[in-house]
Parts: C-alpha cells; structure tokens; sequence
C-alpha cells in the first residue's frame, strides 16, 4: 500500500479564500447586466403604439403581433401552444372539445390518426406555463371530451 503525502503551502487557505472572493464578485458583477440584456430582449420588450391586444383575460392577453402576454410578460412558447393558448382564450368557461383542438392544431391529413393523449400533452404543457402565472389551477379536463378553461 502506497501513501501520499500533499503539503499545502501556510498561507494557501488565504489565497484560496481571496481568489474564491475574487471569482465571486466578477460573476455578481456580470450577472446583473446578463439579467437585464435578457429581460430586454425575451420579456420586456418595449410595447410598441400599434400593439393591440385582440383577446384579454384578465392580465393574459393575445396581441396583434403575435405574442401571448401575461401583464407586460411575454410568455415564451412553440406556436401551438400559442394557438392553443388562443381557442382557450375565445371560449372561458366554455367546454373545448378535443375535435376543436385538433382543428386548431393538427394538420388535415393527420387529425384522425392523433391520439387524444397527443393532445393532452399539448393541453398539459399549456396549462404548465399559465399555471405559473395564474398561481393557481386554471385547465380541466372532461373525462377525454375535451377542458375548460377557467382563469
């Protein structure tokens, strides 16, 4: 059996320490920039005067540019989702059956061959994102007819 021996120099914890304390202040130093760089550029981005939303629920709203937006938030999403986001929104408190989403969603040559669980996985990653904002459940299911939506 073999033994190795290391031996730090005295003052090595100090330069460690300092070099750590060092490291640290350049990183808080550049992460506030690196935050608002991107808090311009995903979700803040100036409200343009031509910006009109053409659906509002409460503070989630679909605009003109194509945006979905909760409050001045730009929600970031695939397309579907974002259409998906839409037929939700034109139809609160109203059964969506699973035959309009796929309407909405899926292409012609493809609608009778997508399983309702394809869809689910649609609906649930939606119902993901805005749960996050809304803070509370806002998607129901209907034992596979379809969801409401209730902000």
């Amino acid at each position: 059996m073999s033994i190795l021996e290391i031996t730090f120099p005295e003052n090595f914890n100090e330069k460690y320490q300092k070099f750590s304390d060092m490291l640290l202040e350049i990183l808080k130093e550049k992460q506030p920039e690196d935050k608002k760089q991107e808090s311009l550029n995903i979700e803040e981005q100036p409200i343009s005067k031509d910006l009109k939303a053409d659906i509002l629920i409460g503070k989630l709203g679909a605009y003109n540019d194509g945006t979905i937006r909760f409050g001045k938030e730009i929600l970031t999403m695939r397309n579907q989702l974002k259409d998906l986001c839409r037929l939700f929104m034109q139809h609160p408190n109203e059964l969506v059956l699973i035959d309009a989403i796929k309407e909405e969603l899926i292409k012609v040559d493809k609608r009778g061959t997508t399983p309702w669980s394809t869809i689910s996985k649609y609906v649930s990653e939606l119902h993901t994102s805005l749960k996050v904002h809304f803070k509370k459940e806002i998607i129901f299911n209907q034992k596979e007819e379809g969801w409401y939506f209730k902000p």
